[in-house]
């Protein structure tokens, strides 16, 4: 059968268990293996996925020095406040080290505090990010994702992986995290290359000023 969609999948998770009364839960095993891709899962060597398909941006208001982080994000590619880039300070050390310098017109540093992004500031800003977001949760039957469409034996091993180890079976677990994680780091590693496809890497001298 056709994987193009969320129905197909979770009737395939089903075919290839050959276990028809596991319809209940095959949604939370496909929902486990997307938020281990997302994330990554060093158990199970899955590395976090991060391709292209899922760079978006968006503007982030900021309120007396913080906002809200955007919808379904997982890391920066970059920020900015009109053309300055933004710089990076671990929240750990963010309030002393931007304290020891006078608050600039516009703002040179940010951090991440729970759910918000804090630049070093009081005041507003609008912020524009670029950042990895994780594809949307599928619902109806008919959702599917940039991963569902191109690369479907990513989520259709990550389930079984998850439906392996509900049932108890340690060795089809195993197997299927290896297949998982593998699928993984193919889409990551063909992505890096896609990114250079055509074009040689140059080298750029360091200007001193």
């Amino acid at each position: 059968m056709a994987l193009a969609n969320y129905g197909d999948l979770k009737t395939a998770v089903a075919n290839w268990l050959e276990r028809s009364d596991l319809a209940a839960v095959i949604p939370d095993f496909i929902s486990l293996a997307r938020a281990k891709a997302f994330r990554g899962d060093a158990a199970s060597g899955v590395p976090p996925l991060r391709i292209q398909p899922m760079v978006t941006s968006a503007s982030v208001t900021i309120t007396a020095g913080a906002g809200s982080l955007p919808t379904r994000w997982l890391e920066f590619v970059s920020l900015r406040v009109t053309d300055a880039q933004l710089k990076f300070t671990p929240a750990q050390s963010f309030w002393s080290y931007a304290a020891s310098y006078q608050a600039p017109a516009t703002p040179q540093w940010y951090t991440i505090e729970g759910d918000n992004l804090r630049l070093q500031t009081t005041g507003n800003a609008t912020v524009t990010a670029v950042y990895y977001a994780a594809f949307a949760n599928f619902s109806a039957d008919a959702d599917a994702d940039w991963v569902m469409t191109n690369a479907p034996q990513v989520w259709l091993h990550g389930a079984l992986a998850e439906a392996a180890n509900y049932i108890g079976d340690d060795a089809r677990q195993a197997k299927e995290a290896t297949l998982f994680a593998g699928a993984v780091n193919a889409l990551n590693q063909n992505d890096r290359r896609a990114k250079n496809s055509g074009a040689a890497l140059q080298s750029v001298p360091t200007t001193i000023v």
